[in-house]
């Protein structure tokens, strides 16, 4: 995601326009996007990862992101870049749900790469086990990383809207939480008409 940093979809400038409070981080590869989240500072920063990393000034959690995101306090946004597949994609999602504030942001890496293809690590770091054949079977019936995206937007459509994409380096996308509380039916040359929504 630290090539998102200051192009492409531009985190640094999401970040500063959104003010954030708590932001995690989901999938930390060697550190580098989140030393430069460390680098904003103004903002609490958690950090789940399979893998350790040595970055001060973070609340770091080894571990899954699925797994892991449930015992959270609510959050502002999440940034994830985890394992590249409609399986654990689609996990994150439902979980953040529900630790995501209203107005709260989810910007995810790799949309674009892993569109329709399969990306999986193959193993943990952390040693918990890897769900192999449940990603293989979903990648073969879903598709991947965007795909996941779409359908999550789709089922959640008065819940959530696509904020910002990019196709740059390997795609990346921001959603932003919020209802959606009238939709508008127009027709050219006439006055809006307004349908509340429950």
């Amino acid at each position: 995601m630290h090539h998102h940093w200051d192009k492409g979809l531009n985190l640094k400038k999401i970040i500063h326009d959104y003010a954030p409070s708590h932001i995690v981080e989901c999938g930390a590869g060697s550190g580098e996007n989140t030393r430069l989240l460390r680098s904003l500072g103004g903002f609490k920063l958690t950090v789940i990862s399979d893998n350790k990393i040595d970055v001060d000034g973070i609340s770091f959690i080894q571990g899954v992101s699925y797994l892991e995101i449930p015992k959270l306090d609510m959050a502002d946004m999440f940034i994830i870049d985890t394992d590249h597949n409609y399986w654990t994609l689609i996990n994150e999602l439902n979980v953040i749900d529900s630790k995501l504030t209203d107005g709260g942001l989810i910007a995810l890496h790799d949309v674009s790469t892993y569109y329709h293809d399969t990306g999986m690590a193959l193993s943990y770091s952390d040693g918990t086990e890897y769900p192999r054949i449940e990603i293989e079977d979903c990648g073969k019936k879903m598709g991947g990383v965007g795909s996941a995206l779409i359908d999550f937007l789709s089922l959640m459509r008065f819940k959530y809207k696509l904020l910002s994409f990019t196709s740059e380096s390997n795609g990346a996308a921001v959603i932003i939480k919020g209802n959606v509380k009238e939709l508008v039916y127009s027709v050219p040359g006439k006055d809006a008409v307004y349908a509340n929504q429950a």
